[in-house]
């Protein structure tokens, strides 16, 4: 019988920063878990999209994706080992090119990460 609770566990740590109305800077470090199939479908469209709609520099469906990034952006780091709830100001913090840059580094992570993995 195979036991899929014997799968080792992995993580990818993500520091975080922003900056609160007094102007200072707090930062948070939270080790993100792999995605779920769904959550790995939304993040794989959203990304695609984002690529595209940034290039294409329409503003209106620009900021639909930036809004849609942003939401798996944090779905993504709520899915952490520590079940830490990371605070909106952490996402809003990020520009468009340190979104895209996340979900990359995560992308790949995941791909050396499973490359290395004789599961």
């Amino acid at each position: 019988m195979y036991d899929i609770t014997n799968i080792a566990r992995r993580y990818f740590s993500v520091k975080l920063t922003a900056e609160d109305e007094d102007g200072k800077e707090h930062t948070t470090v939270v080790e993100v878990g792999p995605p779920r199939l769904k959550m790995l479908r939304e993040m794989m469209d959203i990304a695609v999209k984002a690529t595209k709609e940034a290039e294409s520099g329409e503003t209106k469906t620009v900021e639909n994706v930036i809004a849609e990034l942003r939401d798996i952006i944090r779905k993504m780091l709520n899915k952490n080992k520590s079940g830490y709830k990371v605070p909106n100001e952490y996402v809003e913090a990020m520009d468009f090119d340190e979104m895209i840059g996340l979900l990359n580094a995560f992308f790949d992570w995941m791909n050396q990460t499973k490359q290395n993995d004789p599961n």
